[in-house]
């Protein structure tokens, strides 16, 4: 008589349950997606349950006994792939707050080295100023111009620091916050082209979003680290499908573990991976850097 799984779960069941969210802890960590523990999970089901019915194929109540193998290893399957799917969302869920931790700290010193010494420098003037105004008062003007000229200087910085934060993909669309992303970002004697094909409506805002920020990123990334002469940024939007992608034309690099982390590589795959896409990074030492992303749309294409 062949054994079949019964509906409560043994110690064994809650081991290899445990397992499970191990391996989706893993495989996100490596940047394997779910769908591809679904296809194995469908290929193991069809080859064990062909098994199954071979094994009691001889027996009296066989339709009965493969109906329920089936149901007990469909549900056994699906606990375990469910189990290592939320697994794998915590991990990206992790890993996204420990980046948004990052860029806090990141906000925190361009305040600190943008605004805090122009404003200090600008208190310590006002000061001197104030002694000068009754002993030299030429000089206290002087020095009350520069310190108009320092003060101007910081409120530029702050513009660029909100610039900087601020999402501008719901109330300008995506190609325009782009284009003043560039605008404030790209070094002097560089040409940046942005090329935004499709309709944005067929996009989520909360996609929109997170598109721009990995843009974003990646526009930094080559800006600073690159030295390019030439950056094309393209984004393709099709109704079931978003693709984008930011080339140079730079000095490229190795792309490893050692260098992802500081150069926000591992931030940028996991927001992607969070709306069910995937980045792609291709780079060649001297031959410039690619960066490619591909989201699956669902809903608001379909909204019409």
């Amino acid at each position: 008589m062949p054994v079949l799984f019964g509906s409560r779960a043994s110690p064994a069941d809650a081991a290899n349950l445990s397992l499970a969210t191990d391996i989706g802890w893993d495989r996100a960590a490596s940047g394997i997606h779910p769908v591809e523990s679904l296809r194995a999970g469908s290929l193991l089901f069809e080859v064990v349950l062909a098994g199954v019915r071979e094994a009691i194929a001889d027996e009296p109540n066989a339709a009965l006994l493969a109906a329920v193998a089936t149901r007990s290893l469909h549900h056994s399957l699906m606990d375990r792939i469910r189990m290592a799917a939320t697994s794998y969302s915590s991990f990206l869920l992790n890993r996204t707050a420990e980046a948004h931790v990052g860029e806090r700290r990141r906000i925190a010193r361009e305040m600190h080295d943008r605004l805090g010494s122009g404003v200090s420098a600008a208190a310590r003037s006002i000061e001197l100023i104030q002694l000068q105004l009754h002993t030299d008062p030429v000089l206290a003007e002087q020095r009350l111009s520069q310190t108009g000229a320092s003060l101007r200087e910081v409120l530029e910085n702050i513009r660029q620091l909100a610039q900087d934060l601020h999402l501008h993909t719901k109330t300008e669309g995506l190609e325009k916050a782009l284009l003043r992303c560039v605008e404030g970002l790209q070094p002097p004697g560089m040409e940046t082209v942005v090329r935004v094909n499709g309709d944005e409506a067929w996009v989520e805002p909360a996609v929109l979003d997170e598109l721009f920020l990995v843009l974003r990123e990646a526009l930094r990334n080559a800006f600073t680290h690159g030295q390019p002469t030439r950056v094309v940024v393209r984004v393709e939007i099709a109704p079931h499908e978003l693709r984008a992608s930011v080339e140079d034309d730079g000095v490229g690099f190795v792309p490893d573990e050692s260098n992802s982390a500081g150069l926000g590589l591992v931030s940028m795959r996991e927001r992607i991976a969070l709306l069910g896409g995937m980045v792609h990074i291709f780079s060649i030492p001297g031959r410039g850097t690619s960066v490619e992303t591909r989201v699956p749309l669902i809903g608001a294409g379909d909204a019409e």
